[in-house]
């Protein structure tokens, strides 16, 4: 039988990665929007011109709802000027900076 202390210490534990997640999809989402803006790109239409990937697709990650495939990072990264691997460090945990490094 499992203690109700340990079972409660790891969902707490399991909640706190998975706010932890969201919140660093939401910090990337903001910088690709704040990003996008910066380079010109109004619209998510005009942003969705310049990768393979749709509007929906698009609104979703600028709204933290959704987390890509490397091939789309690399997409994103490429129109946005950003260094490769940036989409990755950013979800990692690392600095979501909407600069250029």
């Amino acid at each position: 039988m499992v203690d109700m202390s340990l079972e409660s210490a790891i969902r707490s534990v399991s909640m706190n990665e998975t706010e932890n997640q969201l919140a660093r999809l939401s910090a990337l989402g903001d910088a690709v929007r704040m990003r996008r803006v910066q380079r010109g790109m109004a619209t998510r239409e005009e942003f969705a011109e310049q990768v393979s990937l749709g509007y929906r697709v698009l609104t979703d990650l600028e709204n933290g709802a959704r987390r890509l495939g490397p091939k789309s990072y690399g997409e994103i990264e490429e129109a946005l000027a950003w260094p490769p691997g940036r989409g990755e460090t950013n979800l990692a945990g690392g600095p979501a900076t909407t600069t250029d490094l």
